[in-house]
């Protein structure tokens, strides 16, 4: 009977993280899409941003200022720039 309940341990723990792997891929999907979403308004057209703000802001709250956003991805970028050269 030990080894029943065993099998079946190992069985629901697989189950558990295989559901885990489809949930943090899919939520890594939508973060590239967005960021791939933004990344383009902002390159185009930043009349297209300003409108994407503005509805975002409607949904979500209070957002930064464009400078401020600028700023703050300047940040992330120097920090992913670090991260991979302490990697090598």
């Amino acid at each position: 009977m030990a080894i029943y309940q065993t099998l079946k341990n190992c069985a629901e723990a697989k189950r558990q993280r295989q559901r885990r792997h489809l949930f943090e891929t899919a939520i890594q999907r939508v973060i590239i899409h967005q960021r791939e979403h933004i990344s383009a308004a902002a390159a185009g057209n930043m009349s297209i941003f300003s409108a994407s703000a503005q509805i975002a802001d409607s949904i979500f709250g209070k957002l930064p200022s464009y400078d401020e956003a600028l700023r703050m991805g300047q940040i992330s970028a120097e920090r992913k720039q670090e991260r991979r050269s302490n990697s090598r």
